[in-house]
């Protein structure tokens, strides 16, 4: 109890320890203008966090520093390069989803080309999942130079050669 009578108030101390987290690591009474505005700031990189890491600080101090969770700051160190896309070149067999990226058309049409024989494909796996030589999808693009696709492999942009009508919708 207080003098007054009001009962003592327990939580003065973790109040204050974390008043004192949120001030800059300068000790000026300031507090950190990324945690003080909710704003996050610029974009912490991942050598800026190896460089405060040698300097001995915790991924829990660099959060608090920079407005993030500890987690977040783990996340940025130990970021995975991205994986990179396959060559399609070299690929023996290939996916309905890489024969559509490599004539520039839809996955789609893909599909009804090989349901009508357009292009030959095989059938893996208990799925049934269908694969193309990349060998014959080659020849096709020899045999059609000028058709469907063709473009999109030579580097070409696509030109939309639908016309609009004479007002009619």
């Amino acid at each position: 109890m207080t003098a007054n009578g009001a009962p003592e108030d327990r939580n003065d101390g973790v109040l204050d320890r974390i008043a004192r987290s949120w001030l800059s690591p300068e000790g000026d009474g300031e507090p950190e203008p990324s945690v003080a505005s909710g704003w996050h700031g610029r974009h912490l990189g991942r050598e800026e966090i190896e460089a405060m890491r040698q300097e001995g600080l915790t991924y829990a101090e660099i959060g608090r520093r920079h407005g993030i969770s500890r987690e977040r700051v783990r996340q940025i160190a130990t970021v995975r390069p991205a994986r990179k896309k396959p060559d399609l070149m070299t690929k023996p067999t290939l996916t309905p989803g890489e024969v559509a990226r490599l004539l520039g058309i839809h996955v789609g049409t893909v599909r009804k080309w090989a349901n009508s024989g357009l292009l030959r494909s095989f059938r893996i796996g208990r799925r049934r999942d269908r694969r193309f030589l990349r060998d014959d999808i080659l020849a096709f693009l020899n045999e059609n130079n000028n058709g469907p696709g063709a473009g999109a492999v030579r580097g070409e942009p696509f030109e939309d050669t639908a016309t609009e009508s004479d007002g009619e919708p």
